[in-house]
């Protein structure tokens, strides 16, 4: 099976995603393409900060959660994750954050509708590679950063992650999240419990 960007099923990936619980992926959206949603990301947060509605309580950056430009690109996307998982996925959310200096993301994991995650870069200002830590179990902390276009998919569910403090000037990020199309909880959590993607929960 092959995705819209051209990323054809591998078996190797899905064993990978499975045992280390995260796979790095390359060039899955056009520079272009990144470069205008790194750019509506940065004026939303504008907007945000002059209407008083700056969403970084705890430093972690400026959010929006299922703007339909990005909530599209679940589906944009889509195929890719298909494409290593091995089976139908369902989109769940979009989550994008404009990140600046001194902005960190605390250690976690995510929630049900999160069963596969995938972290795309959108732009940053070039300056600072800031890695995506991963918490595995046994123990072992591995570090990994993402450049523009470039991705995560990742055992969201599973697998804590963080960032440390960010010591760049700024970096967009967006979230996609999916589930199993078997998943026992599909018609609950599928579009995140919403009646369509792009619009509030």
């Amino acid at each position: 099976m092959e995705s819209l960007d051209g990323h054809v099923a591998n078996s190797t990936e899905y064993q990978a995603l499975e045992e280390k619980g995260f796979l790095f992926l390359e060039k899955l959206l056009p520079f272009s393409i990144c470069d205008h949603l790194a750019k509506v990301s940065r004026q939303r947060k504008l907007k945000a900060r002059k209407f008083g509605e700056f969403d970084t309580p705890d430093r972690g950056g400026f959010g929006e959660y299922g703007h339909p430009l990005f909530d599209h690109l679940l589906l944009t996307l889509l195929p890719t994750v298909e494409s290593v998982v091995g089976t139908n996925v369902l989109p769940t959310y979009s989550y994008y954050r404009y990140y600046e200096h001194g902005d960190y993301l605390k250690k976690h994991t995510d929630r049900s509708a999160c069963q596969f995650s995938l972290s795309l870069c959108l732009g940053s200002d070039g300056r600072y590679d800031w890695p995506l830590w991963f918490h595995l179990k046994d123990g072992l902390d591995v570090p990994l950063v993402t450049k523009t276009s470039c991705g995560v998919l990742y055992l969201g569910e599973q697998v804590s992650h963080s960032r440390l403090q960010f010591n760049g000037s700024w970096q967009s990020q967006v979230f996609l999240h999916y589930i199993r199309k078997d998943h026992p909880r599909a018609n609950e959590l599928v579009f995140d419990g919403r009646s369509e993607l792009g619009i509030p929960r």
